[in-house]
């Protein structure tokens, strides 16, 4: 995970990448608390996920495409965290992993990466005006 992602969901990730392809039920339970993370992270304070992601979605910090995609997501979460005998299918986990690598690009890395680009202009833009003003 990029540098520009807070500690708590970049833990959670690295520890749900380790039992990602041995564990899928798992896997997403982790996954689904990563988003969990985020959430409070970006300062939502609903009581269920879902509210929460919506709430992001409202306020722009996550286009609606993938608010609404969030929800198989949440479903999937809730499987691999149920005691009954139901499997998340392999098929699903690289899914859900680009999935919650999308949001978190659109959320994090991004936003950072636009700060640094804007910012590295700036500094070119005042180094040449200083060299003109020599």
């Amino acid at each position: 995970m990029h540098r520009s992602v807070p500690q708590k969901i970049r833990r959670i990730y690295q520890e749900a990448a380790l039992i990602k392809s041995r564990a899928p039920n798992a896997f997403a339970n982790q996954i689904r608390n990563a988003l969990d993370a985020l959430c409070r992270d970006r300062g939502t304070d609903k009581s269920t996920l879902a509210q929460n992601l919506k709430e992001l979605a409202e306020r722009g910090e996550i286009p609606w495409i993938l608010a609404e995609a969030t929800d198989v997501l949440q479903q999937l979460g809730h499987i691999g965290s149920d005691a009954e005998e139901r499997e998340i299918d392999l098929g699903y986990i690289d899914a859900i992993d680009d999935f919650f690598k999308a949001i978190i690009e659109y959320v994090y890395i991004a936003p950072y990466k636009a700060d640094e680009f804007k910012s590295q202009w700036e500094y070119v833009r005042k180094l040449k005006a200083v060299g003109k003003g020599k």
